[in-house]
């Protein structure tokens, strides 16, 4: 299939801010904007779309293609962009027993695909989810696959990639179409486009409300690979924390990974603990970051880890889980205040392990 009968929906988005968390925007025009189209191409009708609603905290995080058909993966991204348990939605064609899924990293959502001339169904390209709390917008700055791997920086002109289609560094993916052609067999997929808006923060009126989440974790590894990925730490109450009054702690299987941090940003130690036969063994490391300040409203501070495989290789895992956990919280909290909210303090990034 040619890349020049592919198109994309636009829907026309509107810009309030939600109130409880990550979700696409309410479109204010039902009728979509349909990109211009070479002359004399045929299009087969669009239909049979696959979404995710624009009910609070919903964000489209990959798809699952197979014969004929196709459904989105939807998840509740919260207020920070972390999501952890991806919903199927409908599915278009009948469900097969085999199908091949796409899943974003951690912190990341489906901003864009990619077509191959020959191929009918597009890769997914991903986007990290980057919220401004002080205006609720969300926004990217680069394209990649769910491998990591660098496709597209955005800027304010077309992707210049061949194949390549973006949502726009505002805009998410919130469905795909299927296009038949006249005997109704799926002869190719086009995207449906929407903004994704958070709530601005300070919402509750407290002096600390931190919370935490990893950015760039692979939802599939490896059992015997690296994976680097970010711990972005938020303070959405109207204070200014230390960070010297911060600590982060990261939890893992030590028989089965090592985790290296980078010097600049955090100095970590070893958390040990007896475990069955074998006697103190690493379950994890507890981090202080590097000086500073933590702003209110929407500040955030981030630290690089690097997981590596130990000694015992680690168990394949086809049922996901996290590996790695990150918690935060305040060491003293007399300091600048309680943090009130502990339901975003811990962050668990469901990985399968192949």
């Amino acid at each position: 299939m040619k890349l020049n009968v592919l198109h994309v929906l636009v829907t026309v988005v509107a810009t309030s801010p939600a109130v409880f968390g990550m979700h696409y925007s309410v479109s204010t025009n039902i009728s979509p904007v349909v990109t211009p189209l070479p002359p004399n191409v045929f299009i087969p009708p669009v239909n049979n779309v696959s979404l995710c609603t624009s009910a609070s905290n919903t964000v489209a995080v990959g798809y699952e293609i197979y014969s004929g058909g196709f459904r989105m993966l939807c998840a509740d991204a919260g207020r920070i962009g972390f999501w952890t348990a991806p919903l199927a939605a409908a599915a278009v064609g009948v469900e097969p027993q085999s199908f091949e899924r796409f899943l974003c990293p951690s912190g990341t959502a489906l901003a864009g695909v990619q077509y191959i001339d020959g191929l009918i169904f597009p890769f997914p390209l991903c986007g990290e989810l980057i919220p401004d709390f002080k205006t609720g917008f969300v926004h990217r700055t680069v394209l990649f696959t769910v491998d990591k791997t660098v496709v597209e920086y955005e800027s304010k002109t077309a992707p210049v990639t061949p194949g390549v289609i973006s949502c726009g560094p505002e805009g998410w993916v919130q469905s795909l179409a299927a296009l038949r052609n006249s005997a109704g067999i799926v002869s190719g997929f086009s995207t449906v486009c929407n903004t994704i808006v958070t709530a601005p923060a300070n919402l509750e009126d407290v002096n600390v409300d931190l919370a935490v989440r990893t950015v760039n974790q692979r939802a599939v590894l490896d059992h015997n690979s690296n994976e680097q990925f970010r711990v972005d730490i938020f303070n959405l109450g109207i204070a200014g924390v230390l960070t010297t009054n911060v600590t982060l702690e990261l939890r893992f299987d030590g028989l089965a990974w090592q985790l290296r941090e980078n010097l600049a940003q955090s100095i970590c130690t070893n958390i040990m603990a007896h475990k069955g036969p074998v006697d103190m063994v690493v379950v994890g490391k507890r981090c202080r970051l590097s000086p500073q300040v933590l702003d209110g409203r929407g500040g955030v501070v981030s630290a690089t880890f690097l997981l590596e495989p130990a000694g015992s290789t680690a168990p394949v895992n086809t049922t996901p889980q996290a590996i790695v956990t990150a918690k935060v919280a305040l060491i003293d909290e007399s300091l600048e205040g309680a943090d009130p909210n502990a339901t975003n303090d811990l962050a668990a990034f469901p990985v399968s392990l192949k």
